[in-house]
């Protein structure tokens, strides 16, 4: 008879324990305005800084890409790392099973920055950066062909100002060349399908950037360890083997390094307080500070079809970003 009863009773428990609801998720409690202004001024002097550092870098005769990029994820990984010491970022359980799950990502992840630095290493500043303009294009037209996403209209009419612009600037740009052209493209395609596939695989492995990050970086360093000796010159005479190292030249990779590590944090940050449409503002002016820059520090050959070029390409950029912020 008792035993009916215990059986009843522990019944009568798990329908409770089955109906009672999950436990609330953690409200985000959101930082004073004054930290959120710190950290965008943070990643707007990283993230500008950078692209002027790595340009001067490319000027001198340190010329590897490859290893420059390695030195940057590695001082980005020990960001996430100290990240994940101070109990900012949480380390996931099945960690065998991830690193399992990222290797093609982060094949991709490793072409991404090369890429990039390659096309600042080949183009003028001014045209590496409106190219970067078509990440927009690009990303839609995946979006509607792979995934089959549909768009407004007032959304792929924005496009069109922005691939007449980039179009525009790099005809009018008289430095540019045939292999500044394909890394610059290069470098707008892979870094659109990593942005993709981060999305997805954040949902997909339950986690946000920042642990994303901690995971894919060393396996993305082990490939392109592999391929520096492929890409970058080892031997020749100015080759990474017989290179002179300068004051200079390291202080110049330990500082991009260090912006390449804050960039990423600061923007984990950014998204967290902010939005994705107030980054993408934020970005915009980001891009603005970078083109005049490349005139003012860099000397380049500043011509009015080349601004006809920029103005057309900024104006569809920020077409885009309206029509997204009120849902045209």
């Amino acid at each position: 008879m008792s035993t009916q009863q215990d059986k009843k009773e522990i019944d009568v428990e798990a329908n409770l324990s089955a109906a009672s609801p999950p436990p609330p998720k953690p409200v985000h409690t959101p930082m004073p305005v004054h930290w959120v202004a710190l950290g965008m001024f943070i990643n707007f002097v990283t993230a500008t800084g950078i692209v002027f550092l790595n340009r001067k870098l490319f000027l001198s005769e340190f010329t590897f890409v490859i290893l420059l990029t390695i030195i940057h994820y590695f001082i980005t990984w020990a960001g996430c790392w100290i990240a994940i010491l101070l109990g900012k970022v949480e380390r996931k359980q099945n960690e065998a099973s991830i690193w399992s799950q990222l290797w093609l990502f982060a094949l991709g992840f490793a072409l991404g920055v090369p890429f990039c630095n390659a096309s600042i290493k080949f183009n003028t500043l001014g045209t590496y950066q409106i190219s970067k303009a078509l990440m927009t294009p690009v990303s839609i037209l995946i979006e509607i062909f792979y995934y089959k996403r549909t768009f407004s209209t007032n959304v792929l009419l924005t496009v069109v100002p922005i691939i007449t612009g980039v179009i525009y600037t790099g005809y009018a740009d008289v430095e540019i060349s045939s292999i500044g052209l394909l890394v610059g493209l290069g470098c707008v395609l892979i870094s659109v399908l990593t942005q993709i596939w981060s999305q997805n695989k954040q949902k997909e492995l339950d986690m946000n950037s920042m642990q994303l990050m901690y995971y894919t970086t060393p396996l993305s360093v082990g490939v392109l360890v592999v391929s520096s000796p492929l890409i970058d010159d080892f031997f020749g005479p100015n080759g990474i083997i017989n290179f002179e190292v300068s004051w200079f030249v390291t202080s110049l990779v330990v500082i991009t390094g260090i912006c390449a590590g804050v960039i990423n944090m600061t923007i984990y940050f950014i998204l967290k307080e902010t939005s994705p449409v107030t980054y993408q503002i934020f970005g915009h002016v980001k891009t603005c500070t970078i083109l005049f820059g490349s005139f003012i520090f860099f000397d380049q050959q500043l011509t009015a079809n080349y601004l006809i070029g920029m103005a057309i390409t900024m104006f569809g950029a920020f077409g885009y970003t309206y029509v997204k912020l009120n849902n045209l």
